[in-house]
Formats: structure tokens, sequence, C-alpha cells
């Protein structure tokens, strides 16, 4: 592609019989900005808001313009513009409302005002009119902006750390990645404004109106946000590490992977929020309706459940610590939904639970087991490895004292083996009347290998019939094949009365 002809961008000379523009404004009273930078980085804060009064008055849109240069922003720190400082300018020599007035706000008017990377640490902006206005990465730590207007205003990237925001109205602004830790905003209104990424550790949010709000991403932590109103809010992937969401509105909010762990959420609603994978690690949750809460592989080590209702099925299947390979957290969340179920009078999804809770114990120990072996620490290895095996048969033989079928299916299986072992080893065999031993019962003797096994199961001798153990090692054999099964029936009788007190 040709280069284009640059005469074709030069600008076209003036036309000298061209009759002038009588409404354009004069050169002069548009504000040079080099000019205005200049001016405010020299003045003291007192003289600054006569500055920003005649800097709106020269602009053609009554606007106050002053966007960064050379990578600094307007020098506007400690300003006081608040409505004490500005009611004095205000006399009978203007004939009209002044640009910089909002008369029915009765406060600084900078609506659409540009601001960007303006250094306004410190400044009184109390009740301004900042609607549609750019501070972006503009630096207002310390501000006062109670009762501020700030619809639809852009704050990406500012610095609000420890700003005073109480009523302010922030409406669809754009708080994304604006830093505003300790700021307070106690019963501001922040209705879908868009707060992504944005750093709100310890902030005051107390009785704040964040319905619809996105705050994905944005860290949240130690955060007062009592009574709050979160309805539809998106705050998946947020940090909530230790906020306070006392008797907030969270319904139908989206949570999903939020860290809230060691939050307060006693009082909150919660119908038809998104907990999907959400940390509650040692969250309070007592006393909370989660029936209607999605809570699929939630995280729930030492959370406090009392009072909790909520149902089996919502788990689907695991808690995350299971799934992340974390079993002995897992232990603990799967012993806190234990305690909940059984408090409610669920005895089957209590049932599920403790039984959960044993598996996770069981995985513990295989876990610590291949650990301490790849540290070559052998002790540690082999009792592990040797809780790992009772906890695994312990799961084979009757469930952890939960399941009848698999107990009788214990007793049955010993039964099979042990019959199986008479026939293999020739340790049955059949006397005669009044003679000596007449001949072994193989294998093949199935029915009555099969009747001695069940005369021994109670007793090694059994009764007097024909059959008998053949030698000290079917003496033996017989007598831990009684020893077992006793041992299985008075674990069924056991998981029996469990059942039944359950």
């Amino acid at each position: 592609m040709n280069a284009p002809d640059s005469t074709s961008y030069a600008p076209a000379p003036p036309d000298e019989d061209a009759a002038p523009n009588e409404d354009a404004a004069p050169d002069e009273e548009a504000p040079d900005q080099t000019e205005a930078h200049r001016r405010l980085r020299e003045a003291v804060p007192d003289d600054k808001p006569a500055l920003v009064m005649d800097l709106i008055e020269r602009h053609p849109e009554g606007r106050l313009v002053l966007p960064k240069q050379g990578g600094r922003g307007a020098a506007l720190a400690e300003v006081n513009l608040s409505t004490e400082a500005l009611e004095p300018h205000l006399s009978a020599e203007h004939a009209a409302v002044p640009p910089w007035w909002n008369d029915e706000q009765g406060a600084l008017r900078l609506h659409g005002a540009d601001l960007e990377g303006a250094m306004l640490r410190g400044a009184d902006l109390r009740d301004a009119d900042l609607r549609d206005a750019n501070l972006r990465g503009a630096t207002l730590g310390g501000a006062d902006l109670r009762g501020a207007l700030l619809e639809n205003a852009d704050l990406r990237e500012a610095d609000l750390a420890s700003a005073r925001l109480d009523e302010a109205q922030l409406g669809g602004a754009r708080l994304d990645m604006a830093l505003l830790e300790n700021a307070v905003l106690h019963r501001a209104y922040l209705r879908f404004a868009h707060v992504q990424y944005a750093a709100l550790d310890q902030a005051d949010l107390r009785d704040a109106d964040l319905w619809g709000a996105d705050l994905e991403g944005a860290s949240l932590r130690y955060t007062d946000l009592r009574e709050a109103l979160l309805h539809e809010a998106n705050v998946q992937d947020g940090d909530l590490n230790g906020s306070d969401l006392r008797d907030a509105d969270l319904r139908t909010a989206v949570l999903r992977e939020a860290d809230l762990h060691e939050a307060d959420l006693r009082g909150a609603k919660l119908e038809g929020a998104d907990l999907q994978r959400a940390v509650l690690q040692g969250t309070r949750l007592q006393s909370l309706l989660l029936t209607g809460c999605t809570i699929k592989h939630v995280y729930l080590s030492e959370a406090r459940l009392a009072g909790t209702r909520l149902n089996q099925r919502q788990i689907v299947g695991a808690l995350g610590e299971e799934l992340d390979g974390e079993y002995e957290a897992a232990r603990s969340g799967y012993l806190a939904l234990e305690q909940a179920f059984s408090d409610f009078g669920v005895p089957d999804a209590s049932r599920w639970a403790y039984i959960k809770k044993r598996r996770m114990q069981k995985l513990t120990a295989r876990q610590n087991a291949r650990r301490a072996a790849g540290r070559r620490d052998w002790r540690a290895a082999a009792s592990n490895g040797l809780s790992y095996a009772q906890a695994k048969l312990a799961e084979w033989v009757c469930n952890y004292g939960e399941s009848i079928p698999r107990t009788i299916a214990s007793i049955f299986a010993v039964y099979v083996v042990f019959v199986v072992l008479y026939g293999l080893t020739g340790s049955v065999v059949r006397a005669g009347p009044g003679a000596e031993v007449v001949h072994f019962l193989p294998l093949s003797n199935f029915d009555d290998l099969a009747t001695f096994g069940l005369i021994t199961m109670t007793a090694p001798e059994g009764p007097q019939v024909s059959l008998h153990p053949n030698g000290t090692f079917a003496h033996l054999l017989t007598s831990l094949h009684t020893l077992i099964t006793i041992g299985l029936t008075g674990l069924l009788g056991y998981v029996l009365g469990n059942r039944i007190h359950k």
C-alpha cells in the first residue's frame, strides 16, 4: 500500500473572504491547560478553589478539564471545595447560577470533569457533583466525599484509601482495581457499580447498597458489610476472609469460589445464592437457612454449623477439601456436617457424613504413610500404614459400623473361606461307627465340609457327630474360625443396635 500524500493532511488555508464566526469563543477564554497545571502547582491550598472556579467559568462547556500532562495530574491536594468554602463566592454580581455551582445539590458542580490522575489527597469534596467525571488513576486518599454524586464516574485504579464516602452516590461507577482500603462507605449507594479486583480491605460498607454490583475478584478482607444489600451481586472469586456479613442480604448473589474463611454470616439472607466451591472454613454460619443455596463442593473445614439447615444432596458427592486431596481438612468438614445433620434429626445424612469422615481418616493415614516413606521415616510409615489397613478392614467388614448387609456378607465370606481351607488342608475326617478314622474328606465332599463349617462357627469341637478335626493344625483352624465368627456376630449386634438407636 502506498503511503498517503502528507499534503492531504495539511489544514486548509483560511478563507480571508469568509465571514467571521461571531459565536466562537475568543481564544483567551479557553484556559491553557499547561498554564493551569503550573498555576495549581504553585498555588497554596487556600487559593486553589478560586483557580478551579475560574477554569470552569472560562471553559466553553463550563467543565473542569485538567487531564494528565507529562504523566502528572492536576495538583489539588488538600483543596477545600466544600459548600461552606464556595458559598461566599456566590454573590449578586452573578446574573445567573455560575457553571461551577449545582444549585439543586447546593454544592460544587464538576459534572463530566476530566481529572484523570489528579492529586486530590485530603481534598474536601463533600456533596460535590462528580457525575460522569473522569477520575481514573486519581489520588483521593483521605479525601472527604461524603454525600458526593459519583454516578457513572470513572474511578478505575484510583487511590481512595481511607477516603470518606458516607452516603455517596456511586451507582454505575467504575471502580475496577481501585484502592479503597479503610475507606468509609457507610450507607453508600453502589448499585450496579463495577468494582472488579478492587481492594476494599477493612473498609466500612455497613448498610451499603450493592445491589447487582460486580465485585468479581475484589479483596474485602476484614471488611464490615453488616446489613449491606448484596442482592444479585457478583462476588465470584472475591476474598472476604474475616469479613463481617451479619444480617447482610446476599439473596441470589454469586459467591462462587469466594474465600469466606472465618467470615461471620450470622443472620444473613442467602436464598438462591451460589456458593459453589466457596471457602467456608471456620466461617460462622450458625442458624442459617442454606437449603436454597448452591453449595456444591464447598470447603467446610472447622465451619460452625450449629442450627444450620442444609441437605446432603446439596454437597453433590464431596467437599472441596476432599477433591483437593486435603483429607484431614475434609474430615473436619464432614464432622461439622455430621453434627449439623444430627441436630436436625436427619439420620441418613448424618450417617453419610460419618462414613465420609471415617474415610477421610483412612486416606489421611495413607497420605501420611507415603509422606513418611518419602522422607525415610520408616517408623511413622509403618504406624500410619497400619492405621490405614485397620481402617480399610473396618470399611470392608461393616462400613465403619453402619452397614448390616456388609457385616452379614463378611460372616458368610469367612464361612466360605474356612470351608475351602478345611477341604484343601484335609482338616476334616469322617469316623465310622465303632472304628477309628475311616477317611479324609477332600474338597469334593463339599456338603460334609459345609456342615462341619456351620458346626464350628460357634464351637471349635462341635457336637458329637462323625465329622472331626484332624490333628493339631485342624484344631487351630477351627478355633480361629470360631473366634472370628463370634467377633463378627458381636459386631453385627453392635451395628443393629447402632441403626436402631439412630
